[in-house]
């Protein structure tokens, strides 16, 4: 099991590069089977985090890695259920 947590100044374009980062290196190094939690301090995520979110869960499909999402913030949880994204994102199973 793998567990990253966001950092201040991830939340953003800028710092959501190394996010990403850290997560893929923390995916590579995971058998198949295991699990990945990402957890993003109940901080508001912009667009471009959500599609982060999304590139990372296709990985983890195609290594047969479960992807876990804590700690999302309630505007965040939002956006992503009224654009049907959470359900995509296994967030309805976890909340």
């Amino acid at each position: 099991m793998a567990l990253v947590r966001m950092l201040e100044g991830e939340n953003d374009f800028a710092g959501g590069v190394e996010f990403h980062k850290r997560a893929k290196r923390a995916l590579d190094s995971l058998p198949s089977g295991e699990s990945i939690t990402l957890d993003l301090g109940g901080f508001y995520l912009d667009s471009s985090l959500v599609g982060t979110l999304l590139a990372i869960h296709v990985s983890c499909a195609k290594r047969n890695v479960k992807m876990e999402i804590t700690n999302i913030s309630q505007q965040t949880l939002k956006i992503l259920e009224l654009s049907g994204l959470s359900r995509a994102l296994g967030l309805n199973a976890q909340q």
